[in-house]
């Protein structure tokens, strides 16, 4: 991230840079709110995201959004809540467990920050929130003839 970064009328603003893996590169992509943007592959459609979901879900080893956030679920409330057999215990926990935690807070601020201080609708936005809705099953996929 780069603080101090100005616009050409001399205002003073947050930039940040966060890290993308474009064409196997890897990039950083900094963002200038408000994120009047709308990305589409090569012949004009927009994205779907599918590929990047499965390598996610792979990695994470869910077969679906739904079983990877009760898998979380059932992850958080182990550690919080004592059961049956009394409080858990903690035997090991790795250090990415908490850098993980770490990277997913500070990309939720990064994206309320980006987000958040500007009142109109945002295109890049809104499509992020429409796939991410789509990709839960919380609502049909109204882009399924445009989509790459």
């Amino acid at each position: 991230m780069t603080e101090g970064s100005t616009l050409e009328n001399d205002i003073e603003f947050l930039s940040i840079g966060i890290p993308v893996v474009i064409a196997g590169k890897q990039l950083m992509a900094h963002p200038v709110p408000p994120l009047n943007i709308i990305i589409t592959s090569d012949d004009g459609k927009q994205l779907t995201y599918e590929k990047e979901l499965e390598i996610f879900l792979n990695e994470q080893g869910a077969s679906s959004m739904e079983a990877l956030a009760k898998k979380l679920a059932n992850m958080r409330n182990t550690i919080l809540y004592a059961s049956d057999g009394g409080y858990p215990k903690i035997k090991e926990l790795q250090e990415q467990f908490f850098m993980q935690r770490k990277r997913r807070v500070f990309m939720m601020l990064i994206a309320y920050l980006l987000i958040q201080p500007y009142s109109e609708r945002q295109p890049f936005v809104q499509h992020c929130l429409d796939k991410f809705l789509v990709i839960l099953g919380a609502m049909p996929n109204p882009f399924a003839d445009e989509e790459a």
